[in-house]
């Protein structure tokens, strides 16, 4: 969607939530996690959407999926990112590039 499409889908919705707030909450997409094997876990949407997700070796995985932990960040970056260009184009700024990163430290103890 261009982003004078989404500054006007934004537009509308706010409308639309202005005069009946209650439309605003809804239930989320589920998302189903199915253990596949050792530390490989396929995450799906109801749509279909499939992703797999496996620890590294270090940890008894195959090494050649991302990790459940890297989604959770993928998964914040890309919201607020969304979040951003959705913003920006219901005030009617013109975004030419828009990068969110999301760090995070473990402990593996």
């Amino acid at each position: 969607m261009a982003l004078e499409q989404l500054g006007v889908a934004m537009q509308r919705l706010r409308r639309v939530l202005e005069r009946r707030p209650d439309h605003g909450l809804h239930d989320d997409s589920l998302a189903t996690a199915r253990w596949v094997q050792g530390t490989r876990v396929e995450a799906s949407h109801a749509n279909g959407a499939k992703v797999i997700t496996d620890m590294p070796t270090e940890f008894g995985g195959s090494g050649d999926q991302v990790t459940p932990g890297w989604m959770f960040r993928a998964g914040i970056a890309s919201c607020m990112a969304t979040l951003i260009a959705m913003k920006a184009a219901e005030e009617g700024i013109m975004l030419t590039a828009l990068e969110v990163k999301v760090k995070s430290r473990s402990d593996s103890r």
